[in-house]
């Protein structure tokens, strides 16, 4: 979505730009498949550096990085910006990847421009300070302080005339090679943050590397049976989103820390985007990246009213909060096109759902899970393992809640626990929170903290808490795969091709899948725990 919003401002000021999804021009490659399914992730990030400066390594990324440097004639930009994200660092691409990068830096003179809301400020620093053809990097999600930067990093490389040292969020490498961090004193204002982010433009039809059709799937995923459909829709993806922060204040998340303020967009710039998105892109899927869809049921209601009188018709998925829903809303978000929706839940335990303020219970959850299910909606939720405060009983309660649900519960996602800027951040004495290291926040105390370590009052140390976190994350996982009665789908795509092909029964998809996909077998990897199973 990054890109879209990205895109469209630098159209407004007239600087070209084109969009190129390397990741799925690079997965349509069944070949690169193969390898990817065959050796997993890196267990040693190191290699990156070993193939970049030539030396031997036990693994054929040539073919990969040959096909990267071909991809395009890159040596037409004047810029390239780069959408990456930390935890891809362990991916198996990821040494002909950064070599790739690194060529066209040296060979053609191009500046890269790192950034990706998956970086927090520590990655980048330390990004930066590991490759030095990364010439400039900004930090996290698209807003309005990280757009005026980017366009300033442009008009600074056109004409040298922008003071660097004054731009908000992002990295650069001084004159003497040094990198340096600027980072946001505040959030940036909801009022501003409206007259930016609201006109994504993609142009996926003249993009590279969008759209996927089911001989694409067979190409690359051994699990699906080719042939199976007469016909070879092609399905591209628009993310959009019409709201900015979320309404709750989950106490481990950003968006409950000061300054994050919510705002949406009005209904009638919402229907007149969806109606243009459709048109320009010729598709009618949509990755909805709001916080929490279910925020007004008035306001979807108006929407969905839209949506009807100008015969617009999408299939979408978006996340969703169990508290403010109903089955009314429900019915809403099925019929303005929802297919899938996930659910942060995070800790099926009502004692840790109260310690993060999530304002609903484990039953009000397992309630509204089932009327959802019982509407056609794909359901995931999110769960995380290793938040403060954890028992056993807590991890207990959540293999329990997984077993009893495994039948109405369609994705899982599970994430160890991240401190970052948030409530848990702000007054940690609050939450029984003692707070080890603070050296990834500048000496302002500003900026976001990744995986910070923590010992809790009157519970865990630290060494102690790293390890449970990353045996309850693998014991989550296990217990999914272990119980799942469909694929725990990781391509959203497929889901899209199979709701269209099927004209969104969630029954006969799901007969299909557990006829049909095998899949590929779930690489269980601990992002940020330095440690891979």
């Amino acid at each position: 979505m990054g890109l879209g919003y990205l895109h469209s401002f630098l159209m407004e000021h007239k600087i070209n730009s084109e969009q190129i999804n390397l990741d799925n021009l690079l997965h349509r490659k069944a070949d690169f498949w193969k390898k990817f399914d065959t050796y997993g992730t890196l267990t040693d990030d190191s290699i990156i550096e070993q193939y970049i400066n030539g030396d031997d390594v036990d693994f054929d990324f040539d073919t990969i990085y040959i096909f990267l440097m071909n991809a395009m004639d890159w040596k037409q930009y004047d810029m390239i910006a780069v959408s990456y994200d930390i935890a891809f660092l362990r991916d198996i691409y990821a040494p002909a990847f950064f070599k790739f990068l690194h060529e066209i830096a040296i060979i053609y003179k191009i500046p890269i421009v790192f950034g990706g809301l998956g970086f927090a400020s520590l990655d980048i620093l330390k990004i930066c300070k590991r490759f030095d053809f990364i010439k400039y990097a900004c930090f996290g999600k698209i807003d309005s302080i990280n757009l005026e930067s980017f366009l300033k990093i442009i008009q600074y490389e056109n004409k040298g005339d922008v003071d660097l040292k004054k731009l908000q969020n992002i990295c650069y490498r001084n004159e003497s090679s040094r990198v340096c961090a600027n980072f946001a004193k505040n959030a940036p204002s909801p009022k501003i943050e409206k007259n930016y982010i609201v006109k994504p433009f993609y142009d996926l039809k003249n993009s590279k590397g969008f759209g996927i059709t089911y001989s694409d799937f067979c190409e690359i995923d051994s699990g699906l049976p080719s042939n199976f459909f007469n016909d070879d829709l092609e399905i591209s993806i628009i993310p959009y989103r019409f709201s900015v922060n979320c309404i709750n204040k989950c106490a481990f998340c950003m968006c409950s820390a000061e300054g994050y303020r919510f705002t949406f967009k009005e209904a009638e710039k919402v229907a007149d985007d969806l109606d243009r998105l459709v048109q320009e892109n010729a598709s009618n899927c949509f990755m909805f990246l709001n916080s929490m869809i279910n925020f007004s049921k008035k306001y979807l209601s108006k929407i969905l009213n839209l949506m009807q009188k100008r015969n617009i018709q999408i299939y979408f998925t978006d996340s969703a909060e169990v508290f403010g829903m109903d089955d009314e809303l429900l019915q809403i978000i099925r019929e303005m096109g929802g297919i899938g929706l996930w659910y942060g839940l995070e800790c099926p335990s009502d004692r840790l759902l109260k310690f993060i303020h999530k304002r609903c219970s484990v039953q009000e959850a397992e309630s509204v899970l089932k009327r959802s299910d019982d509407l056609g909606i794909w359901n995931g939720v999110n769960l995380i393992s290793g938040l403060p405060q954890e028992s056993d009983a807590d991890m207990e309660m959540s293999i329990n809640f997984i077993k009893r649900n495994i039948g109405i519960v369609d994705m899982w996602q599970v994430t160890p626990f991240y401190l970052v800027k948030s409530k848990f951040l702000e007054y940690p004495k609050k939450y029984g929170i003692i707070i080890r290291n603070r050296e990834v926040v500048d000496d302002k105390g500003e900026g976001d903290l990744i995986m910070a370590s923590f010992d809790e009052e009157n519970g865990l140390r630290w060494e102690e808490k790293r390890e449970k976190t990353a045996k309850n994350f693998k014991l989550l996982l296990e217990t999914i795969d272990n119980h799942a009665v469909v694929p725990n789908l990781s391509n959203m795509t497929l889901l899209f091709f199979l709701y269209k092909k099927f004209n969104s029964s969630k029954s006969r998809v799901k007969d299909w899948l557990i006829k049909n996909y095998k899949g590929y077998a779930p690489k269980i990897r601990i992002t940020g725990l330095e440690k891979t199973a």
